[in-house]
């Protein structure tokens, strides 16, 4: 009987040393790790159903079990004249876009032309940063996004965006800039980043060339590519919003 309750017992050492190395080895542990966003980072709750994936982390997904998705990872810091900060908020979008854009200039369609990022009020009734309503940060304000941009609300120049396309990646694409509050008692509750193309609203049967497109003229419109509604963040006079938004596919 003692022999027996031995190597019961050396048999169940064995499973244990067995287990815990699978665990090693698939990455599980039996600690907890400590859960909540940086100490920097407010926690709000989403401001409309329309905003699924504002302020949550992207969730990683398992390759090959879904198609390719367009993410847009935020990060907006509110700071006063004096250069201190006043908000950090950090959330994530997905393409809004219905495919129109992608197929069209995938397929020839359409010629792109440069980007535009919008930090507007939740609804038009609600007050923004500017005037307008319309308040966008584009590369120019005589390029084909400014041209439309700063003729239909209101816009500021120094968008730049910077392309990441060395292999083997992750490939990305970032566009960053910043908008001074031009409105008081305003806030930004809703984003967006949208490209100018130039081509027909669907698809024609022959393909759009750039010599078609001649750099701001009414040929460019606005579609919008990814954006979200956030929980409004309060802007002052005078207060500069800075936005860095990095586009990746997966």
């Amino acid at each position: 009987m003692k022999r027996v309750q031995g190597r019961a017992k050396s048999m169940g050492l064995v499973a244990g040393v067995c287990g815990a190395l699978a665990m090693i080895v698939t990455g599980q542990t039996a600690f907890s790790q400590p859960a909540g966003a940086p100490a920097s980072v407010k926690a709000n709750a989403p401001a409309a159903s329309a905003a699924a994936e504002a302020e949550q982390p992207a969730k990683p997904r398992k390759p090959g079990s879904e198609g390719i998705t367009v993410h847009g990872h935020w990060v907006i810091d509110v700071k006063n004249p004096d250069g201190t900060l006043a908000e950090h908020r950090v959330f994530e979008n997905s393409l809004v876009d219905n495919g129109f854009t992608l197929v069209s200039l995938l397929g020839g369609y359409s010629v792109p032309g440069d980007f535009v990022v919008f930090l507007n009020a939740a609804t038009p009734g609600s007050v923004a940063i500017c005037p307008s309503g319309s308040c966008g940060i584009v590369q120019s304000t005589t390029s084909t996004a400014g041209f439309h941009t700063c003729s239909l609300g209101d816009c500021q120049a120094g968008l730049v965006k910077t392309v990441n396309a060395t292999p083997p990646g992750p490939y990305s694409m970032v566009l960053s800039g910043q908008f001074t509050a031009t409105q008081a008692g305003g806030s930004v509750a809703n984003v967006q980043t949208s490209l100018a193309i130039c081509g027909s609203t669907t698809v024609a049967d022959s393909t759009t060339t750039p010599s078609a497109c001649p750099t701001g003229t009414p040929e460019y419109t606005l579609q919008a590519f990814t954006g979200t509604n956030i929980t409004a963040i309060p802007v002052a006079l005078g207060q500069v919003v800075q936005v860095s938004v990095t586009i990746t596919f997966s």
